[in-house]
């Protein structure tokens, strides 16, 4: 097995085997937190007018949408697990559009399966990447800013558990808590649930799922992985 890191600045559509598209601030750890409150699937969706047109057409559908950090007029939710924590949204179609998680799942095109990364299930992503023994995984960090931050933390962790190593979670946190990627939820925060939705995006291992990105005739969307 081989184990790469990408970023969205590299060629997407040529990465094969499995692609884990990691977003841990925040959108595929919210997409946990969605799943487990019982939605049945999550569309993300880049573009952010497709987004509202899914939600005028669909006014049942719920939309989670988030530009540069902020909840964006016109959805149900922000871009938040403190938001959708404890929302009931038993089947339940969600629309996910954000500024970085979401822009990289289109792209790929060559893969042989998508599944999204966050720290809230990081040890069932391990266990899902060694049961499915693939020959190439290659973990793509959406917010690629500094290459210390906590996406590519997060691939340096579950590639240490694939690999049969014992990763210091404790460590790594503290590392990213130090870190400029977190200024905007710890020590300036840009919305009333930002430290929150930190601290939540760190509560390693909170589920046991691993979510898988499908098809359909029109759109990519997002479930529980069987």
């Amino acid at each position: 097995m081989k184990l790469h890191t990408a970023n969205l600045t590299d060629n997407l559509s040529k990465i094969t085997g499995l692609a884990v598209v990691i977003d841990v601030l925040r959108a595929f750890t919210t997409s946990c937190f969605i799943l487990n409150n019982g939605a049945t699937c999550i569309y993300p969706v880049s573009d952010l007018d497709l987004a509202l047109k899914l939600k005028e057409k669909n006014k049942d559908w719920v939309l989670v949408g988030e530009r540069n950090g902020l909840k964006i007029l016109g959805s149900d939710y922000g871009n938040s697990p403190t938001e959708l924590e404890k929302v009931n949204l038993e089947n339940k179609t969600v629309v996910l559009t954000t500024s970085a998680g979401t822009q990289a799942v289109d792209k790929l095109v060559s893969t042989d399966k998508i599944i999204t990364g966050s720290f809230v299930n990081a040890l069932a992503i391990a266990r899902y990447i060694k049961r499915n023994n693939f020959a190439e995984v290659t973990f793509i960090c959406t917010d690629n800013r500094w290459t210390d931050n906590e996406d590519y933390k997060l691939a340096e962790y579950i590639s240490d558990l694939v690999l049969g190593k014992n990763p210091n979670f404790e460590r790594v946190k503290q590392h990213i808590i130090q870190h400029k990627c977190s200024d905007g939820f710890l020590r300036n925060p840009f919305t009333e649930t930002s430290k929150t939705d930190f601290d939540l995006a760190f509560d390693v291992d909170r589920f046991d799922f691993v979510i898988e990105a499908q098809h359909d005739k029109d759109h990519v969307y997002l479930i529980k992985a069987e």
